[in-house]
Formats: C-alpha cells, structure tokens, sequence
C-alpha cells in the first residue's frame, strides 16, 4: 500500500566558529548534562586556530540538552571586546587547523562488496524480513547497499555513497532482531567504518611504513593500498544520494535516520528517501546536492521547529531548491508520542500492521 504525506548570497564569515569535525580528538564532554559520549562542540578562534573559554560550545544533543553557549554571550558578561585578541584559557591548547579533505578521505569500494554479500544477515535485515517479506527486503537491501559487520553479532552498516558512487564511509550501528529498535544498552552502539578500518591499519606492523616490506608480510602491502590514510577526514554526504542520478524526476524526501529512510522507501515509493544521519546535520553544504529538487523534509517528533529554521536558510542559499518541512508529526503525534521520539517510519508502520 501506498501513502501519500505531502503536507504542507552567501553566508558571511564569522571570527569564531564551532571546530569541523576532524575525529573524536576534536569532541568534548558537555559542561551541561556531562554525558558519557562526546556531545559537545567548541567555538574556535579562526584567525589563531584556539579555543574559546572551555564552556563555550554547542551540545549535539540539542533535543535532550539544549546547551548552547556562544561567544557573544561569553563576551557580553566578561566585559570582553571581542574585536581584541582573545586570550585563551590555561586549559585550552592551541589546535592546528583541521586537514583540508582530499580524494584519498574515502573508503575503497572493496569494503562495500565484501559486507553486501554476508550469507548470514544483520539483525536490522532480518527485521525487514519479518516486518516485508524475503524479496522486498532484498530489494530494500540492494537499493541502499546495506551491508554486514562483525563488529558487533548482527550489526548493520549503512554505507554513505555520494552522488558520483564514492563511498564515503559507512555508519556501523546495532538493532534489535526482534523490535528493529537501536540497541543503546549497555552503551549506545554507533561506530563507523573509517574508524574501524584504521584500527585495522594499525595492526600491521610498524616495518611495513616507508616501503619496507618482510617478505613473510607482503600481504600487508596489499592490505595498506586498499585501507583508509591515518589523516582520513570524513566529509559526509546525505545516506542515499547515489540513488539520485537513477532517479532524476522523483521529489525528495529528507528524514534524520538510515532506518526511517529505508522503511519509509517501502511504503511510499513515489518519493527517494534519503537521511541526514543526524539531527543537525541538515545543512546547506550536504543538501546542496539537491538545489535543482523538489524537497520535503520529514523531522523527527520535537525537530519540527530546528528543521524549519534550517530549511528556510537552505531555501535562502539555494533559491532552486523546493523545499518545503512537514508537519504531519507535530500534528498527528501525542504526548506519549513526544516523549518517546516519534518519526514517520514508526507512523508508517503502524498504518501497514
């Protein structure tokens, strides 16, 4: 069955900015809620490349937090001018500015092919069998390259291809065979492909650098050439975007997650459905791939408002772009809906049952 729920310059540059995202190296822990991953981001000075005071930063978890500290407020109550050098605290270390991304920040499609083709399915494929059947799930399954790792007994891995068929990375995450909810406990199990594949890189023995190669090691030099650099910087693109060339005159759908994206594919087809992977990361540099689109927006229950104000600065840089948020959530859901974090693949799932 088939739903239909289509309701209805450049930016200037700025002295302090939150610091990209060059690794965990470059996360800290929110000062806020002090959660166990992470969470929170720095305000850099771009002119020395340092640290702001340590509390001034943005939490990721913007739903469950809400911590946003800015260097205009830090100013303003310090009596600080900050068109003067700013001196940072004793605490903070000066950072170099991160790796600019290069053609060698991806991931050799080797990868891709040796986890699509796992016998044994991952937990969130089995799902789908349960939930749509053998053949749609291995259509489902194909259509967004789903793949299978060891990392964790029945992970999933949700490959990043971009519009060029480069593979980014892929998103590594573990779900529940039975309900097709993340697993979160006894920790939030989210990894990425990049990283596990350095971690690889880093058991090959250290006479392998430079060339030199032992002979009863020279399967190493072919494992080096097909592993990501040390300096790998991901630039991630949306989940989904290769699917864009073959599908040039379908309207676009955005969610936040892999999941929602893939399920929500199942049941309303006229739109290609692709994911930000991430509440803030519906940006302009991600979704400019698709100023030339009709574009709805699909939020998470309680982003409504988040994404409302990032697609009208989206509209504003790309006046190609339709784009458009739905409020089929906010208007549909309940309080218990709210509190549990509603998206629209669990509204479509209950329509199907």
């Amino acid at each position: 069955m088939v739903y239909r729920l289509w309701t209805t310059h450049h930016p200037p540059m700025y002295r302090y900015t939150l610091q990209p995202y060059s690794g965990p190296h470059s996360r800290f822990k929110c000062p806020e809620c002090e959660h166990h991953n992470k969470t929170f981001t720095r305000y850099i000075d771009t002119e020395t490349g340092e640290y702001l005071h340590d509390d001034v930063g943005r939490c990721d978890r913007e739903l469950n937090c809400g911590y946003h500290y800015k260097p205009k407020d830090y100013f303003m109550q310090h009596d600080i001018n900050n068109n003067q050098v700013f001196v940072p605290s004793l605490k903070s270390k000066p950072k170099p500015p991160p790796p600019v991304p290069d053609e060698r920040s991806i991931i050799e499609p080797i990868w891709l092919g040796r986890t699509i083709g796992n016998e044994n399915p991952d937990n969130f494929t089995t799902y789908l069998y349960s939930r749509f059947g053998y053949d749609e799930s291995q259509k489902l399954k194909q259509l967004y390259n789903i793949g299978t790792s060891n990392h964790w007994d029945g992970a999933t891995i949700f490959w990043y291809i971009d519009a060029r068929n480069v593979v980014r990375t892929g998103k590594v995450m573990l779900y529940d065979i039975a309900t097709g909810k993340r697993v979160k406990e006894p920790f939030n199990h989210v990894t990425w492909m990049h990283s596990l594949l350095r971690k690889e890189r880093d058991k090959i023995s250290p006479a392998t650098e430079g060339g030199l190669f032992h002979i009863h090691r020279a399967c190493d030099v072919w494992k080096l050439a097909e592993l990501p650099p040390l300096n790998f910087v991901l630039k991630q693109c949306l989940f989904g975007e290769h699917l864009l060339p073959f599908f040039p005159n379908k309207s676009v759908a955005v969610v936040e997650s892999e999941k929602t994206a893939v399920i929500a594919s199942h049941f309303c087809p006229d739109f290609l459905w692709l994911a930000t992977g991430g509440l803030n990361n519906l940006t302009p540099q991600k979704l400019s791939i698709l100023k030339n689109r009709k574009v709805m927006l699909f939020p998470d229950i309680n982003a409504y408002d988040l994404w409302k104000i990032k697609a009208d600065a989206i509209k504003q840089q790309f006046p190609t772009m339709q784009i458009s948020v739905s409020s089929y959530l906010e208007k549909k859901a309940s309080a218990f809906d709210k509190v549990n974090g509603l998206d629209i693949a669990d509204v479509l799932e209950g329509m199907g049952k």
